[in-house]
């Protein structure tokens, strides 16, 4: 039971011991940390700009001379010829049935009425249109840092006060042990409080798994090496917050320019496009198609590519590609409307934490006068360990409330910056001193 009883008091010790050289790191190098090493930041953006580069220089080429070689070898039932009566003393040559022709053709682009840089800025915005995702990615990663961050906070406050309320129990039982020997005190009252501090022990257990697990997903989240026993500085009460501009709002826009862009392509999809051609080759027949022998042939001249009517599947495609961007524009208006929800929530949050602050102060000055009248009359006898107890368990559960109200404050005031990404009269910070 001796051994049950300092084993917290040992676990106090070594933890203050090991605090003075243990490592410490403060929200906003979480943040940093995390969204670099996020693996779809730089690299993944990388990888967009130069398949998006790779495309467009592969849409450029259309510009490029097209080079063809043709050869064939074939054999028809019949050829052209020109019927003569026999009693002409001469012929026509005829064709021969079996023919071969080898060859080059090369096709230049001289309008296209910028159908190609129409396509090549569709490539332009999405691309950019995937790297906003991933920057949205990104925002949502420090948002999970930032719940990890103050939920070890908010364990290493609890797990103050249980050290602070274990550090009296602790006392206390010195002073009954001492009474017990003396004959003041019941046996029993010692090990009420004994008991007590086993139940702390547990607890301190219980948080400190938790802990290292939630210091094991910050690890991973910022590619950190963080310790177990690190500590984690606590933002001040007058926290400056920065509104940071929700990425969404940007990939809206982007999504808006892509549409526009698309639109604008289908409508070069129906314009004329002019090209210049050359041919030159070997064959038998060449161009004389009443030859019979293998000749030179050469031909080069313009070609017109006009599809004026499509059926209205052009004006199809652009009422679709409409609909979409209107649909966008849908989700930006909802997505407005749910993050003045949440800032809405958020600032009656802040308020309460305001409210309450005050209230903490005067309920712990109220339960400390209590506990200490407890605690004069467990060492007279008048009252028994429960009591004594009960009124200290009561102290530090509202010392515990105090803190815990202190860093959802200034969680609250974090999120607001992170996830709404605007701040209105919040920045009045509520003296918790």
């Amino acid at each position: 039971m001796k051994n049950g009883i300092y084993l917290l008091m040992t676990a106090l010790l070594l933890y203050l011991q090991e605090s003075a050289v243990a490592q410490k790191i403060a929200l906003e190098e979480c943040i940093t940390k995390a969204k670099a090493h996020f693996p779809m930041n730089e690299k993944n953006i990388r990888i967009i700009e130069e398949l998006t580069l790779n495309t467009i220089r592969t849409i450029q080429t259309e510009w490029s001379p097209k080079v063809e070689v043709i050869g064939q070898a074939s054999y028809q039932s019949d050829v052209p010829r020109i019927e003569l009566p026999a009693s002409l003393p001469f012929t026509f040559p005829i064709a021969p049935k079996d023919q071969y022709k080898i060859g080059v053709e090369v096709v230049q682009m001289l309008y296209d009425a910028g159908a190609i840089k129409a396509n090549q800025q569709i490539q332009r915005t999405q691309s950019a249109v995937e790297v906003q995702n991933t920057k949205l990615k990104i925002n949502e990663i420090a948002i999970t840092v930032a719940e990890l961050y103050f939920t070890v906070l908010i364990l290493d406050g609890q797990k103050e006060q249980l050290q602070a309320m274990a550090s009296d129990l602790n006392a206390r039982i010195d002073e009954l042990q001492t009474a017990v020997r003396h004959g003041v005190a019941q046996l029993s009252d010692r090990q009420t409080l004994e008991v007590e501090l086993l139940r702390l022990d547990k607890q301190f257990i219980s948080m400190e798994e938790q802990r290292n697990a939630l210091i094991m997903s910050l690890s991973v989240y910022t590619g950190m090496e963080i310790d177990r026993e690190v500590i984690l500085e606590a933002p001040p009460d007058d926290l400056p917050v920065i509104p940071q501009p929700r990425p969404e709002f940007e990939l809206f826009r982007l999504q808006h320019v892509h549409f526009d862009a698309m639109i604008a392509a289908d409508r070069y999809g129906k314009a004329p496009v002019i090209l210049a051609f050359g041919q030159a080759g070997y064959a038998n027949p060449g161009f004389n198609m009443l030859s019979d022998k293998f000749d030179w042939y050469y031909a080069f001249g313009l070609r017109l590519r006009w599809t004026p009517f499509d059926w209205k599947n052009t004006s199809r495609r652009s009422a679709s590609l409409q609909l979409q961007k209107n649909l966008v524009e849908t989700q930006r208006e909802y997505f407005r409307m749910e993050l003045k929800n949440k800032d809405a929530e958020l600032s009656a949050e802040l308020a309460r934490y305001r409210r309450n602050a005050e209230k903490d102060r005067e309920i712990i000055a109220l339960q400390q006068q209590i506990t200490e009248n407890y605690r004069a009359k467990l060492k007279n006898g008048s009252v028994t360990s429960s009591d004594y107890v009960t009124a200290l368990n009561n102290e530090y559960r509202s010392r515990m409330e105090e803190s815990i109200n202190r860093l959802k404050y200034r969680k609250t005031l974090v999120m607001k910056s992170l996830a709404v990404g605007e701040i209105t009269d919040d920045a009045a910070i509520v003296n918790f001193k």
